[in-house]
Formats: C-alpha cells, structure tokens, sequence
C-alpha cells in the first residue's frame, strides 16, 4: 500500500519547526505471492529518528535490496553501519506488532491489541487471507494449492499438518484475534475433520 508524503508527515513526530524528527512506516510492495486475498507484501519496517535509520527486513535478499534503494536515494549522504541478526525465538518473542521490543511499549500495545477497530482490521484481514489460501499454491505441498492437495490421502495428511502447525502457532502468538475460526473454516470448506 503505497502512503502518500501527507499521510507518512502526519504519522510523524514533528519538532516546532514542523521537520521530521522520528517517523515508522512499512515498507511494501503491492500484491502477495502466497496469499492472492491480500493486497500487498511488507517487505520490511523503516524506523527514522533524526539522523539515524533502522531497517528490518527477514532476509539477505531484501537486506541487499534495500541498501540499494538507500544508495540510490541517498548516495553518499548515508552511511552503512552494520547488520544485527537476530534469532527467529528473538522475533517470536517480541510478539507481532512489527515493532522491536527496543520500541514497544507493553501498555500501549494491549490497550492497542483491545481495541475493537484493532481486532475488526485483523479479522478482515484475516478473512481475505483465508479465503484465498485454499486456493493457493504452497511450496509446503509440492506447489499444490490446499484443495488440489486434499484429493489424495497424503495431501490430506499434509493440509492437516499444515493447519495443526497454524494452530499451534496461533496459541503462542500475541495477535488479538485467533486464527482457530479460520482454520475450522478451512477444513470444513475442504472436507477434512476436526482434529
């Protein structure tokens, strides 16, 4: 989703003078490779605190893309100071806010986490992605998309495997608004059973 340069100036911390003191914003790109239901791809997240820029991307490639998009915006009016590789337990552990625990401000995020638009903004993301992941294809089966996979026994355990992983993963996970709904949609839209 591309923002507009007033959309990212009022998300802003502004200092008197109206200048940009600290700005946090996703970087993206449009359209979703796994998921047809969602209309874009975050690729990273972009912190600026007055001279200083912080990128988080989750992989070399996007790391190496965007030191090229920095170099070719900035030039030699930025300078590369290093890279922190951090464990997934470490980011699991920060929750799924986008935001580092160096960031976040545990109050903030549950009473942000409770809030009903919070919650109705997931939930519709939610739905989207679950409506367009039976139907897409998934290195995890072979490049068979959920529906095609269940027609055969061992494509039936594997979507089970897959949607018990969700599951799992979804007890563990800080976001306000279960997925269980949309994996037992899922298995009744596919014919499996409940496990």
């Amino acid at each position: 989703m591309h923002q507009t340069e007033e959309e990212l100036r009022n998300k802003a911390e502004l200092d008197e003078k109206a200048q940009v003191q600290a700005i946090h914003f996703a970087w993206s790109r449009e359209g979703h490779t796994l998921s047809k239901g969602l209309d874009n791809t975050t690729l990273g997240h972009i912190w600026i605190e007055g001279n200083r820029m912080n990128v988080e991307v989750n992989s070399e490639a996007r790391e190496d893309r965007i030191r090229e998009e920095i170099d070719n915006r900035l030039g030699d009016k930025a300078t590369y100071k290093g890279t922190d590789i951090r464990s997934l337990e470490s980011l699991m552990a920060e929750g799924s806010s986008g935001i580092p625990s160096w960031k976040q401000d545990e109050t903030e995020q549950k009473a942000l986490n409770n809030s009903p638009e919070v919650q109705e903004a997931i939930r519709k993301v939610l739905i989207k992605h679950w409506e367009g992941w039976i139907d897409s294809e998934l290195p995890a089966l072979s490049g068979k998309t959920p529906r095609q996979a269940v027609q055969t026994e061992d494509g039936r355990e594997a979507v089970q495997a897959l949607l018990r992983d969700i599951e799992s993963t979804d007890k563990r996970s800080n976001i306000p608004v279960s997925q269980q709904p949309f994996v037992d949609w899922a298995r009744n839209e596919l014919g499996l059973p409940d496990t």
